[in-house]
């Protein structure tokens, strides 16, 4: 008996003892602590993945994997599964453990290797005899060492030009931009193909250009329209007077 009532006063003690330290040390006792340590993966696309990731001094229900930029919860365990992953899948996953009044975290980098992935808007616009534009947005890993431009299945016609750039923005992408030069009415008839390269092929992306007002016809036209429906509104406001009078 006695020995278990000291046991019992040592235990208040502790806990008490506990209590009185200060707010940080108390936080460094709780910090949880990595014994299994997720690593950065860099695999080919449609492959299966499983990260890993154990931490020590906390509860396991507490465990939680992200994608950076995204809240959504993919995994309550030590272990994300990933299956046939895509370029979409790409990133930085977080492990996160939480406790009370802290949360630790250790990132890693997942890495698709496939095709490039070209984007942009299918459907652009420009207007007829002005300079016209047509971009493309090519990136991946590895990055597109190529980017080619077609229009009636065959290589642009001299009058076009081709641009390039990367847009840090956007993770690096490359932007291809076609400038044509005096838009006709044939442009709008075909569509434009954007085309990228890389080690593990190509990919590609159609897009349709259709024809625009220019801005300041479109102002010419409101401005002739405002200055017909104010005039139909004086000529039946004149001819409501005349009516009244009669």
């Amino acid at each position: 008996m006695n020995s278990r009532l000291s046991l019992w006063s040592l235990g208040i003690h502790l806990v008490l003892w506990y209590c009185h330290l200060p707010a940080e040390a108390q936080v460094k006792r709780v910090v949880p602590g990595l014994v299994v340590e997720p690593r950065s993966l860099d695999v080919d696309v449609g492959l299966d993945v499983t990260f890993n990731c154990k931490w020590v001094g906390y509860q396991p229900r507490a465990v939680s994997w992200t994608k950076k930029g995204n809240s959504t919860v993919l995994s309550n365990t030590n272990q994300l599964h990933l299956k046939s992953v895509s370029q979409s899948d790409a990133g930085q996953y977080m492990c996160k453990a939480l406790v009370p009044r802290i949360i630790a975290e250790k990132a890693v980098t997942l890495t698709v290797n496939g095709p490039p992935v070209v984007s942009g808007d299918s459907v652009q616009y420009a207007v007829r005899g002005e300079t016209g534009e047509v971009k493309c947005y090519a990136a991946g890993s590895p990055p597109p060492d190529r980017i080619l431009w077609a229009w009636k299945d065959e290589a642009v016609p001299e009058r076009y030009t081709v641009e390039q750039s990367k847009v840090h923005t956007l993770g690096g992408a490359v932007l291809s931009t076609l400038i044509i030069n005096s838009v006709t009415e044939a442009d709008f008839q075909s569509p434009f193909n954007c085309t990228a390269w890389n080690a593990y092929g190509p990919s590609t992306m159609t897009i349709a250009l259709e024809e625009t007002v220019h801005s300041s016809s479109f102002l010419h036209v409101a401005k002739a329209c405002v200055s017909d429906s104010r005039s139909r509104r004086a000529d039946v406001g004149g001819f409501g007077a005349v009516f009244g009078g009669g």
